[in-house]
């Protein structure tokens, strides 16, 4: 158990004036917390909005928080939060055990890897607006949040891909914003200049990293979970994977 903690997120909540909310307040888990963890098996947006909203006491001038404060976070500063609860709670250290995908090993793997460095402070402030310039022009668009990925749950691939980008979107090359029909409309290197702006933009832990199976070599993408991986370790969802490993064929020809 640990006393309440502040941390910086890296994006935070705007107000209507334009300031920025960034520090929050962590509150200790508790037993309620780890209730909820339980009820929400799936641990989708929704709920994460619901766990984060246990979890934070204050963000900025923001009080009494709820799943809409928590919703209105970006992707990056929920990860991020997740994993200084998870820091908070377990230490800095985390054991990870994988699979390799090479074929012919497929043995297990041990990693330790450190919250610190997958989950650094943030160097500087996000904007509430990201600005790039791409082949069609000026574009501005802003970070996905928790109510964007609840807004395009349940929803087909292509169907929610183009609903998010359209509300992603605030501004392309000064046409305004794009609607699906008119994202999916938009020639393919448009729509990989826009996915680049954002990825360049965008603020948050990564969680994604790559290491070498020690057994043969070959490379690993690993891929972490914050909600699920700190559901985890509460002993929740012991039965969950909450590392996604995957070969990088670099060298291999496996077919």
């Amino acid at each position: 158990m640990f006393g309440e903690s502040l941390v910086t997120l890296p994006r935070g909540l705007f107000d209507h004036d334009g300031r920025r909310h960034a520090t929050a307040v962590l509150r200790p888990v508790t037993g309620r917390l780890e209730i909820q963890l339980a009820e929400h098996e799936d641990l989708d947006a929704s709920a994460v909005s619901e766990l984060l909203a246990s979890a934070i006491s204050r963000i900025g001038g923001y009080r009494d928080i709820t799943p809409e404060h928590t919703a209105a976070l970006s992707r990056g500063d929920r990860d991020y939060a997740i994993m200084q609860l998870r820091r908070s709670l377990f230490g800095d250290n985390l054991d990870l055990v994988v699979t390799c995908a090479n074929p012919s090993c497929r043995e297990d793997a041990d990693l330790r890897l450190r919250v610190a460095d997958l989950a650094p402070a943030p160097a500087s402030a996000a904007p509430e607006v990201i600005r790039a310039d791409i082949s069609l022009g000026p574009v501005l668009l802003r970070e996905p949040t928790g109510a964007d990925d609840e807004a395009v749950a349940g929803r087909p691939q292509a169907e929610a891909s183009a609903m998010l980008w359209s509300r992603l979107i605030l501004d392309l090359a000064g046409t305004g914003s794009v609607t699906e029909r008119g994202w999916k409309a938009l020639d393919a290197s448009v729509r990989h200049d826009v996915a680049l702006a954002l990825a360049d933009g965008q603020s948050g832990p990564s969680l994604a990293f790559t290491a070498p199976c020690p057994s043969c070599g070959a490379w690993m993408e690993i891929e972490l979970d914050a909600p699920l991986l700190l559901a985890a370790e509460l002993g929740v969802a012991t039965e969950r994977l909450f590392a996604e490993v995957h070969l990088l064929a670099y060298g291999y020809h496996w077919s």
